[in-house]
């Protein structure tokens, strides 16, 4: 179980007050908002790329805050997938790999596992300069999970994808769940994408929480603005 509890962070003139939030094993916990919410700032906070001003994040009960990003056990995969064009899709993988050490092979043969489940085995030998956009999603979604940790956090990294290849990481998505026993923490501005791939979902708005709960009790109410008027995303 992830829970973050009370947590704030400045950045500039912009805040993260007091969020709190549970994400329990094997479930997909979805924030929504709209664009500079501050959601990225919390995934931030959470994978140890940021230095929180108060509040705690735990893993399975063990304390994160204080620990480097590499200690956190946690996969991460930004909104610009931060693949490395100079490299092969393969050498991109493997580079995940070697950043973590895999002594037993384990690794390797997830790793293995993965390419063929999002069906990349053609692409290993390509550039991810030459890679679709889809393409580069799949790679970045190997590269993140070959690390062999169950929890998965992902900053809107469908977003620039057109509504049909979209969807249909979607689905590719929810199998990867169910076939890798993984937990996602993922952000998105999109209702439909909330709505499809959270069991819970949070509504984030000007660095805060306002809603969090199931899916069926939260994506189906639109928030409105505290300064008036109403937020769609699109």
């Amino acid at each position: 179980m992830l829970e973050i509890r009370e947590l704030c962070l400045k950045a500039g003139s912009f805040s993260l007050h007091n969020i709190s939030l549970i994400l329990n094993d094997l479930q997909s916990h979805v924030i929504l908002g709209p664009t500079g919410s501050g959601k990225t700032l919390l995934l931030e906070s959470i994978v140890g790329f940021r230095k929180p001003e108060a509040g705690s994040v735990t893993l399975n009960g063990k304390e994160l805050l204080s620990l480097p990003v590499e200690r956190r056990e946690m996969s991460y995969v930004p909104q610009d997938l931060a693949l490395f064009p100079h490299l092969s899709v393969e050498a991109n993988i493997l580079y995940a790999l070697r950043m973590k050490g895999d002594r037993d092979g384990r690794k390797r043969a997830l790793a293995e596992s993965l390419i063929d489940s999002v069906r990349i085995r053609s692409l290993l030998m390509r550039s991810t300069r030459h890679l679709s956009g889809g393409e580069r999603q799949r790679v970045a979604f190997v590269r993140a999970l070959a690390t062999g940790y169950r929890y998965l956090l992902l900053d809107e990294p469908l977003s620039a994808l057109h509504e049909g290849m979209r969807k249909e990481l979607w689905f590719l998505l929810r199998e990867l769940q169910q076939k890798y026993e993984l937990t996602i923490l993922m952000v998105t501005h999109s209702l439909e994408e909330a709505f499809f791939l959270g069991n819970e979902v949070s509504v984030m708005i000007d660095g805060t929480i306002h809603q969090s709960g199931s899916k069926q009790a939260v994506c189906l109410q639109v928030p409105e603005h505290p300064g008036g008027g109403t937020f769609f995303w699109h």
